[in-house]
């Protein structure tokens, strides 16, 4: 199967617009979604629970993977989702906090952009800084826990 791995900074200032709601809450930081409307393939950040979040849809279903622990407000934080052929976890400052095998993998579309900080007229409240999308295999960055890199991401 493929691999991937999201990994984020961000600052919430607040909670407040941090996910959209449509077929349950629905993270706005990035994800295949609109940002004006209800459609979304898959979606990952935090939601306006403070919870880390991964969503998404698969034709017939939708899935969430929601973490236990909080994402810390007013602060950088790390957050990061690896899915590997084990399925996906999500980590936040390098700690996991849930993890899954997903069901089947998410959809996408090529009518509905790729879209970073809004959803369903939702735009969140805070900052988004090193947002690295890696996809490919032998791509799955982080498969325990680890310390966050304090370093920018290498320029290519």
């Amino acid at each position: 199967g493929s691999e991937m791995c999201i990994r984020d900074r961000v600052y919430a200032s607040s909670w407040s617009g941090w996910s959209g709601t449509s077929q349950g809450t629905i993270p706005s930081l990035i994800g295949n979604m609109d940002r004006g409307g209800g459609t979304a393939y898959w979606s990952f950040g935090p939601d306006t629970n403070s919870k880390l979040k991964l969503f998404y849809y698969n034709g017939g279903e939708v899935h969430t993977l929601v973490t236990t622990a909080n994402v810390p407000l007013s602060q950088w934080v790390h957050i990061c989702a690896v899915k590997d052929t084990s399925g996906v976890t999500l980590y936040i400052d390098g700690t996991s906090s849930g993890g899954t095998n997903p069901a089947n993998s998410p959809l996408s579309s090529t009518s509905v952009p790729l879209t970073i900080g809004s959803f369903n007229n939702n735009s969140i409240t805070g900052y988004v800084d090193e947002l690295r999308i890696t996809k490919g295999t032998g791509t799955a960055r982080y498969t325990a826990n680890f310390t966050p890199p304090t370093a920018a991401f290498p320029d290519f």
